[in-house]
């Protein structure tokens, strides 16, 4: 059994141990305070149970990708005694990437970015008849 395993059962039975007495005599668990109430021997015991729990959880999620390493390699020491290659799975072909398009080398204008006409100049005033 993993220790991850084994510790975390000791954690929850603590954590159990902690809970059923305190409720039972607060004063076993707080020794130090005056007049112990019940809430903080559960909110104690409820983190020690929570991280009993993913103790546990990480624990099994060890044990089993131990496992399954070892089905592996199992299987390639069985495949090399036969003389066999080993079936190794092949990765995935992805698609090639398309390139995106190059912009062109005379920018010409949008819709919505359409020149404005400049205003032709007005001519100059006619000289005045004497």
């Amino acid at each position: 059994m993993n220790t991850q395993i084994y510790y975390s059962f000791n954690i929850l039975i603590f954590a159990a141990l902690i809970l059923i007495v305190g409720l039972i005599k607060p004063k076993w668990i707080l020794l130090w305070m005056d007049k112990p109430s019940r809430i903080p021997i559960v909110v104690v015991a409820s983190a020690l149970i929570m991280v009993g729990m993913v103790m546990f959880g990480e624990g099994n999620k060890k044990m089993k990708e131990e496992q399954a390493q070892k089905a592996r390699l199992q299987q390639l020491e069985a495949a090399a005694g036969k003389g066999e290659t080993p079936a190794v799975p092949a990765p995935a072909a992805s698609p090639a990437p398309t390139p995106a398009p190059a912009p062109s080398q005379s920018p010409t204008p949008s819709p919505a970015q359409a020149p404005v006409p400049t205003p032709a100049p007005a001519p100059a005033p006619a000289p005045a008849a004497q």
